[in-house]
């Protein structure tokens, strides 16, 4: 496994590396952003080897969580532009969050493309998810800096930067109201499966044969700021 790995644990985050297993593992801060971490674990990398260069960091306000996310990639594209399309085939950022890991096996599945289009759904593995509503994922803001247009295949000369802001009733199914002091157990994840060089990356590792990012034992815990 890459060093890449441990990029969870380094510092510039609230994060308990050595700490006792008690305390989440992220701590997401109310007001102001984290530092920056990396989706740095090429977890089958026999197969799929590249590497984009991803980063992200959190924060929340008590209405809203946000994620902003800055990838450095040899190809990016965005031609999904339909409100829970199949966004993954395109350069996509993801969060997978888990309510309620002690009593529910239900997980929600949040994925962007680099033009800021989402797909969101509840669900309890890779099958048969259950696609939230038009109006939550419309609820969900994002500020991409490429735009909101579609586009095919480009190299870019930097970094694409996407920033979205998750609104507590984006969890459709678990009627939250504020993020404030909030708990769950998450994972981040960077991938393209629409190109030939292929991606599959995570910021916690995953260790399964084949790429699966629904695999809610890999998530870390997390708890929110009061």
């Amino acid at each position: 496994m890459r060093k890449a790995c441990l990029a969870p644990l380094l510092a510039g985050l609230s994060v308990a590396a050595c700490a006792p297993k008690a305390r989440p593992d992220l701590v997401v801060p109310k007001g102001t952003p984290s530092g920056w971490m990396e989706i740095g674990c090429v977890n089958w990398a026999e197969e799929f080897p590249a590497h984009p260069d991803v980063h992200f960091r959190v924060w929340h306000d008590g209405d809203f969580f946000y994620i902003e996310y800055k990838v450095r990639e040899e190809l990016t594209k965005a031609e999904q532009d339909v409100p829970g399309g199949f966004v993954h085939l395109d350069s996509c950022v993801e969060c997978f969050l888990h309510p309620d890991p002690e009593n529910s096996p239900w997980y929600y599945s949040l994925e962007w493309n680099a033009a800021g289009h989402m797909f969101l759904a509840r669900r309890t593995g890779r099958d048969n998810p259950e696609v939230a509503p038009l109006a939550v994922i419309e609820s969900v803001r994002t500020e991409p800096s490429l735009g909101h247009e579609p586009f095919g295949p480009v190299a870019l000369d930097g970094p694409w930067t996407l920033k979205v802001a998750i609104p507590a009733s984006a969890l459709f199914k678990d009627g939250l109201r504020t993020w404030d002091g909030f708990t769950c157990r998450m994972n981040f994840y960077k991938c393209t499966q629409g190109v030939e060089n292929k991606d599959f990356l995570s910021w916690s590792p995953v260790h399964t044969p084949k790429p699966s990012f629904h695999n809610p034992e890999t998530f870390r815990s997390v708890e929110f700021e009061k």
